[in-house]
């Protein structure tokens, strides 16, 4: 995946080492996360909750804590400290970061009705005054450039990290160092899934906290497909060749045994001059021209649901997917077809040809997009704007005891 903007959640690799911190004797809760059904972990301040009107697609919002929130007269400002660099960049894109004495508004990542409830820095001689420091769990902190540090008992030190375990799993140092996650697992304290890029949402849907969205929707999920233009049955947009990762390119080579498949990016042919660059551009040109494109994820793990996805949604074409998530928490069964229900990649392709070669059941791969619009990331808190939000709801103590327990463990196939 490429780097860009965080709250776009596309993400690149690296490494991290954390500071040396002084942590005290909370007396809180702690998560040992061995236990497989979490019931020490303690809940996240909002739920993934479905609205009525379209119950498959879970939205990020404030519900039980909503009216309490609102009500808070003159809070405190929260600091939210960036105590490491995101993929080399120290300011996470964020422009008022650029000079590290300054601090950043919400506004900048699209929480404008936070502005007084919080700021954003990555002044490190801020630390003892941060109220969340937020660790991006794939860079690097040069030890030799921190200094020993004394943590403070209400600070909330917080994992955040988008990358599957399959590429990131040795935190083995860090037990008991964190306090909260935020990650794309639906069980964080923080959930971010990729989603947060592609806003779906009912058009009768109302944000509940007030905000200046733009009152036109951006984007109409639902058209009338003429998949006769098609010229392909399947395509696939793969840039990582590793067979050791996973099995797609297997299943892939097996697939083009009954149907023609083509693969598109480093794994295959490029795409076109004026799409090479922008995977987006190329998905759009792919979808005018094949049936099917394969969303194959690159690690079979719980919740890892990406762009491969989410952006293959705003498109003329049925995504057929491959991945370790249940994917009818995030869309209804209707808008993909999933690989794991079929035993053989024979019976998949006898599945594909019978769609391919039936416009009527074709088109009702899309038929569940009539009452959706596409607002985009901006009508959808990003992740600091729920960790602005949470820090001042949540005053309960809590440890994360293992963290690379909780984030390994039975995640990943």
């Amino acid at each position: 995946m490429s780097k860009c903007l965080l709250i776009f959640l596309t993400f690149t690799c690296g490494m991290l080492y954390f500071t040396s911190v002084t942590l005290p004797n909370y007396s809180g809760n702690y998560m040992n996360h061995s236990n497989a059904s979490f019931t020490n972990q303690l809940l996240p301040t909002y739920q993934m909750e479905s609205t009525h009107f379209f119950p498959h697609l879970p939205i990020q919002i404030y519900t039980a804590n909503r009216q309490k929130f609102l009500q808070l007269k003159n809070p405190r400002k929260q600091i939210i400290l960036l105590a490491n660099s995101f993929f080399g960049d120290p300011q996470w894109e964020i422009p008022s970061l650029k000079n590290r004495t300054n601090s950043g508004n919400m506004s900048e990542i699209f929480c404008a009705f936070l502005n007084n409830h919080c700021e954003i820095t990555n002044d490190m001689d801020r630390f003892h005054e941060a109220d969340a420091v937020v660790y991006h769990a794939v860079d690097m902190i040069n030890r030799s450039d921190e200094k020993l540090r004394t943590r403070r008992q209400s600070q909330r030190f917080v994992f955040a990290l988008w990358e599957s375990p399959k590429h990131y799993h040795e935190y083995d140092a860090y037990d008991k160092f964190f306090n909260w996650s935020m990650t794309y697992r639906l069980d964080s304290h923080i959930v971010t899934p990729y989603y947060t890029q592609y806003g779906y949402r009912s058009k009768d849907y109302k944000i509940p906290i007030e905000e200046k969205f733009d009152s036109q929707p951006k984007h109409v999920l639902f058209k009338n497909i003429n998949p006769t233009q098609k010229l392909g049955t399947a395509a696939a947009l793969i840039s990582n060749c590793d067979v050791t990762i996973n099995k797609r390119l297997e299943i892939i080579k097996d697939l083009e045994k009954y149907i023609d498949v083509t693969i598109y990016g480093r794994c295959g042919q490029p795409c076109p001059n004026s799409t090479a660059h922008d995977r987006n551009a190329c998905r759009a040109y792919l979808a005018e021209r094949y049936y099917f494109l394969l969303a194959f994820e690159n690690s079979v793990c719980e919740d890892y649901v990406t762009e491969k996805l989410f952006a293959t949604l705003l498109l003329p074409i049925v995504p057929v997917v491959y991945g370790g998530a249940n994917y009818t928490r995030y869309v209804p069964e209707s808008a993909f077809i999933d690989t794991r229900k079929f035993p053989s990649a024979k019976e998949l392709s006898q599945r594909l040809i019978q769609i391919r070669n039936n416009i009527t059941l074709y088109q009702e791969y899309f038929r569940w997009k009539e009452n959706i619009i596409w607002d985009g990331f901006t009508n959808f808190f990003t992740p600091f704007c729920d960790l602005c939000l949470r820090l001042h709801l949540d005053n309960t103590s809590n440890i994360i005891g293992n963290i690379n327990r909780w984030w390994t463990k039975d995640q990943c196939t």
